[in-house]
C-alpha cells in the first residue's frame, strides 16, 4: 500500500513538472506505461508528447518504444498519429524506432506502435485531398530514407492501392478532417 501510494505521489508530481525524453523514459522504467499515461493530462499528453514526435524531434521519438505497450486507446490513438506525421519529418529516427519495436514485438502479437501501423498512412476521418498530400509528402521522405524504409514503403503502397481501388469502386468514404499542413 505504501509503495503504490508513493508510485502515485512520484507520478503526480513528475506529470506537474516540465517533460524530457530522459525524464519520462526514467519514469515509464520505474513505474510502466500505463501508469505514466494514467498521470499524464490530455493536453499535456498532447501538446509535449504528441507534437515533439510529430515535429520529427528525434530525442522524442527514440523513447517510442517505451510507449509500445500502452493501453489508453485516445493517447495511443494520438501517438500513432503523431508518429505517422513525424515519419515524414524524420524519416531515419522514425524507422529506427519503429525496427526496435518490431524486435521486441513477440511475432503475432499486435502493438498499435509498430511498422505496419505507423506506415498504414491512413488516419480516421481523413479527407481525400488531405490524404493524397500526406500520402505523398510520407512517400518521398521514405524514398529519400535508409535501407530500413522498404517495409514502410511495402506497407503504406498497399495500402494506397487498396484505398485508390475502394475510391475508384465508390466503396470509400472519405471524411472531411485535414491533417495539419497537408
Amino acid at each position: 500500500m505504501k509503495r503504490a501510494l508513493l508510485t502515485l505521489l512520484l507520478c503526480s508530481a513528475f506529470a506537474s513538472a516540465e517533460m524530457s525524453p530522459a525524464a519520462v523514459k526514467h519514469q515509464i522504467e520505474e513505474h510502466g506505461v500505463n501508469a505514466f499515461q494514467a498521470q499524464v493530462s490530455e493536453s499535456d499528453w498532447h501538446s509535449i508528447i504528441a507534437t515533439k514526435v510529430a515535429e520529427g524531434d528525434a530525442e522524442w521519438i527514440a523513447i517510442l518504444p517505451w510507449f509500445r505497450a500502452l493501453s489508453n486507446n485516445e493517447k495511443t490513438a494520438d501517438l500513432v498519429e503523431a508518429a505517422q506525421r513525424g515519419l515524414i519529418r524524420n524519416p531515419q529516427a522514425m524507422l529506427e524506432a519503429l525496427n526496435s519495436i518490431d524486435k521486441m514485438t513477440p511475432r503475432g502479437k499486435v502493438v498499435h506502435l509498430d511498422t505496419d501501423n505507423i506506415c498504414f498512412g491512413s488516419i480516421p476521418d481523413i479527407s481525400k485531398h488531405s490524404y493524397l498530400l500526406f500520402y505523398a509528402a510520407t512517400k518521398h521522405a521514405l524514398e529519400e530514407a535508409n535501407n530500413l524504409a522498404a517495409k514502410c514503403l511495402w506497407v503504406l503502397d498497399s495500402v494506397h492501392d487498396e484505398l485508390m481501388a475502394e475510391d475508384r469502386n465508390g466503396t470509400k468514404n472519405w471524411g472531411t478532417r485535414a491533417v495539419p499542413g497537408y
